[in-house]
């Protein structure tokens, strides 16, 4: 069995005139939601054994906040510039080739609308927009990273911010 977790980055700080987007930090709200909703990820039991994140700062701190809390270490998580551009389906795909089949687990830290089509395009039932900290995790009855394809991911879990407020 291999599993994706799909994780939209939490809340950031508010766009301004003086400040790149790929520079903006999280919020405190962003910080506190992914306190939250790594800890659900950690009641599961679903821990990822790679964490693969875009390098915007946003995306990067979400990664680090799951990190520590997941008990991964942070010096582990690997950026990617091609995941703050768009990407699709057939860029995850590549990204899968490349992982170990030792491990059972990704995360894929990203941004919408990608992160959501992503999420969606690899899931035989998830059809919802990913809020910030949205987090959907599937299920692939597979035993190579090789053999995961698109609308195969069985939903196992489906979390967000809003639903324990």
């Amino acid at each position: 069995m291999k599993y994706i977790i799909f994780l939209r980055h939490g809340k950031a700080e508010k766009y301004a005139f003086d400040k790149v987007d790929f520079v903006r930090n999280l919020s405190s709200r962003g910080i506190n939601n992914c306190e939250l909703i790594s800890d659900v990820l950690k009641k599961s039991g679903i821990i990822p054994n790679v964490i693969i994140t875009s390098p915007a700062n946003r995306t990067l701190q979400t990664a680090q906040i799951f990190a520590e809390n997941l008990g991964f270490n942070p010096a582990k998580i690997i950026a990617r510039q091609n995941l703050y551009d768009y990407v699709g389906i057939g860029d995850i795909q590549n990204l899968l080739e490349e992982q170990n089949d030792q491990h059972s687990t990704l995360m894929i830290v990203g941004h919408n609308p990608w992160i959501t089509n992503t999420a969606s395009g690899f899931s035989k039932e998830f059809y919802r927009e990913m809020p910030t900290t949205g987090m959907v995790v599937l299920a692939f009855d597979v035993h190579h990273w090789k053999e995961v394809e698109p609308k195969s991911g069985k939903l196992e879990i489906f979390e967000y911010p809003k639903k324990y407020e």
